[in-house]
């Protein structure tokens, strides 16, 4: 009994000294806590400074930045809360090149000539390629093409470009009528299309979207790969063109080797009549009519042997001038276009010609755009400027912008093919709704924020 007593005694001296700790403890954390938040002796009189020394800081005259520097406050103060803090003020944007400025000066050898003078090609410009002309395989039947080209060195990877197209082609074939016979193509690199084909490489376990691959590829029936194609890098050009194809241009949508290579692939179409079709194009029911206002294909005569749609953004508004020589003035109200749906009869001659001039007049673009002599974003200068110089005899067509790339309608509201990226499934009061909601949602943040920041500056403290 008198054991069990004494044991009681020290659990009970145990637990009172571990209550004296932790109350010990805590009250030093407290003690540390309340001593970091007291500014220290040079603190409170810097603090008791400053509102002496705010009106001299005010009165100092910023100096002079050093030569070949941009003339900018090196720092910022800030004096809002109870510590005044100094950060340095952002590093100033670099001036963009002289070769990407949207106001670039007309060449005096591009100037207008007479209205009545022909437009012919320049030399050596628009003549088809050998497998253009003579292909591998026979050109036939009706089909879409779509491109899921890679950066080198992106290929041997899940392929995010392989998947739109084949969800863009999936979306296509459930719409299409099943009497409409058309045949679905891709031109792409081999190293991505043999990843995503490798089960082992491609694993489900790993990346679930290799199901939907593995599921839906076969929809292809036709795959055309870059490599097979001469001059797809660009060997072969001259030297300023092959530099201008590898150069990262200044305000450039995408890298410039992109677009040639799509102008290649639809050389290479292995249909007769090829509607080439962007991934983030969204297809309605009824958009294989397109073919049939066409016509039968087989270059008739007077018969639009290439139709375009038209541009959402023209980017020439402030470049009404020509980029080359020869050209009359009526090509400055020449409309842009653009290549998000496009179609050619890819067994004309005529039509081969033009996408041949159209890869070359894309590739003299960016060489001139790399030398600071034209401003370029994408493809739309080079098809503007390929279309009206064929117009006579490619015919070209501009496809209705309420049925084809229809940006603020949808399927409903009797549109084809759909160009946009937010819910394209919308109808046009459906998204009209949609984007009043956003418009309430942006407009309570900014008021959210502004809130914030003015109770920040209430009580004093530095707005993040």
């Amino acid at each position: 009994m008198g054991l069990n007593v004494k044991q009681a005694l020290t659990a009970a001296c145990c637990m009172l000294l571990l209550y004296e700790l932790h109350t010990l403890r805590t009250r030093v954390h407290e003690l540390v806590h309340e001593h970091q938040r007291q500014p220290s002796n040079l603190e409170q009189s810097r603090l008791l400074a400053m509102p002496a020394l705010a009106p001299t800081f005010a009165q100092q005259a910023i100096p002079e930045p050093a030569p070949n520097r941009p003339k900018t406050q090196d720092t910022q103060k800030v004096e809002t809360g109870p510590k005044a803090t100094e950060r340095r003020a952002p590093a100033p944007a670099p001036p963009p090149p002289k070769a990407q400025g949207q106001k670039v000066a007309p060449q005096p050898e591009w100037s207008f000539v007479d209205k009545d003078t022909a437009v012919v090609p320049l030399d050596g410009e628009g003549v088809p390629p050998a497998f253009a002309l003579e292909p591998s395989h026979s050109r036939s039947g009706r089909g879409v093409l779509l491109t899921a080209i890679h950066k080198p060195g992106n290929e041997e990877r899940l392929s995010k470009p392989i998947l739109e197209a084949l969800r863009a082609a999936m979306r296509m074939s459930s719409v299409a009528a099943a009497t409409a016979g058309l045949r679905f193509g891709l031109v792409t690199n081999r190293l991505a299309w043999e990843f995503m084909s490798d089960a082992k490489r491609c694993r489900v376990s790993v990346w679930p979207d290799c199901a939907v691959f593995s599921d839906g590829s076969a929809l292809f029936k036709d795959v055309v790969f870059l490599e097979d194609l001469p001059g797809y890098d660009g060997q072969g050009l001259a030297d300023d063109a092959r530099e201008a194809l590898a150069a990262n241009l200044a305000q450039f949508q995408s890298w410039p080797l992109l677009w040639f290579q799509k102008i290649l692939g639809t050389l290479a179409s292995p249909f007769a009549q090829t509607l080439v079709v962007d991934s983030d194009v969204y297809a309605c029911p009824g958009f294989e009519s397109l073919f049939d206002e066409m016509g039968d294909g087989g270059g008739a005569t007077q018969q639009p042997l290439v139709a375009v749609m038209a541009a959402d953004t023209p980017y020439t508004r402030g470049n009404r001038f020509a980029s080359r020589p020869g050209m009359p003035e009526e090509f400055s109200d020449f409309t842009e276009s653009s290549l998000a749906v496009h179609y050619v009869d890819t067994t004309s001659d005529h039509a081969l010609s033009f996408l041949a001039l159209l890869r070359d007049v894309y590739v003299r673009h960016l060489a001139e755009a790399n030398s600071g002599r034209l401003f370029v974003r994408n493809d739309q200068t080079a098809l503007r400027e390929a279309l009206f110089t064929m117009r006579d005899r490619v015919h070209p067509l501009t496809f209705d912008a309420n049925r084809v790339g229809c940006r603020d309608s949808g399927c409903s509201d009797g549109c084809l093919m759909v160009h946009r990226r937010v819910s394209p499934e919308m109808s046009r009061t459906e998204l009209a709704a949609w984007n009043e909601e956003q418009a309430i949602i942006r407009k309570a943040k900014q008021d959210e924020k502004k809130r914030l920041k003015q109770e920040q500056q209430d009580a004093g403290v530095a707005p993040e």
